[in-house]
């Protein structure tokens, strides 16, 4: 079905597609997805029904914030199904990496994949408490870097297509930005394959909010990137 849905709509779409499932899809945006992708009425009781290719699909009014049914979201589904007159899902090919770090540890994720962490690497005193503020005593300074901790990182990185950093702080005190430079001055093909180094209060979020934010960021990278083929190869567009 050839709809263009909006960048967040297209999001929810995905996010209801996606196995293993995603979590946290919210009531209020699958109900503002299905508004612009199908006909809806209102049905008795506070129900909403949508109409898709001759489909129908009656969501009753609920209280609850996120869809929490494995059945609710293979309702979705089904109604959304490409064989069924839906839209074909939005498909990141290639390795697309999360790296979320401070100067002791990082994980990588593959969040287009699954929600599970694919590599941990941490620095042999990972264990020092406030190992990323740590000085020199001697003269107030910061001690250096840990050299092979970073190249571990790099190492984990090879054969990514798309890569994208997480962390929690900047400047001088930020292991994101040291690595970054790093990458620029020494790993100039991968750095070109950083899409973007994002600051978040990491210890503030859960491991799925934040692999739910690099989805989307990954999504977004995505449709610039199309928009951007087409806009240069016209024959491209649908």
């Amino acid at each position: 079905m050839n709809i263009q849905l909006s960048h967040g709509h297209r999001h929810t779409f995905d996010a209801i597609m996606r196995h293993p499932s995603a979590h946290n899809i919210q009531w209020h945006d699958v109900k503002s997805m299905l508004g612009e992708l199908a006909r809806h009425t209102d049905e008795p009781n506070g129900a909403t029904a949508y109409t898709l290719n001759g489909r129908r699909l009656v969501l009753p009014a609920t209280s609850d914030k996120d869809v929490g049914s494995h059945e609710q979201l293979n309702e979705l589904r089904a109604f959304l199904a490409p064989e069924n007159g839906g839209l074909a899902p939005v498909v990141v090919s290639g390795v697309n990496l999360l790296v979320v770090l401070d100067h002791r540890q990082a994980d990588i994720f593959e969040p287009m994949v699954d929600g599970g962490i694919r590599r941990h690497i941490a620095t042999p005193d990972q264990d020092q408490r406030h190992l990323h503020s740590v000085t020199n005593d001697a003269n107030g300074t910061r001690l250096p870097e840990d050299a092979t901790f970073y190249a571990a990182i790099v190492d984990a990185l090879a054969g990514a297509d798309r890569v994208l950093f997480f962390g929690s702080s900047t400047g001088a005190a930020s292991a994101m930005e040291h690595l970054i430079n790093d990458l620029k001055r020494h790993h100039p093909a991968l750095s070109a394959r950083v899409i973007g180094a994002v600051r978040l209060s990491t210890q503030h979020l859960t491991q799925d909010q934040m692999l739910a934010q690099a989805r989307a960021l990954f999504l977004e990278h995505h449709a610039d990137h199309e928009a951007l083929l087409k806009s240069k190869h016209p024959a491209l567009r649908s």
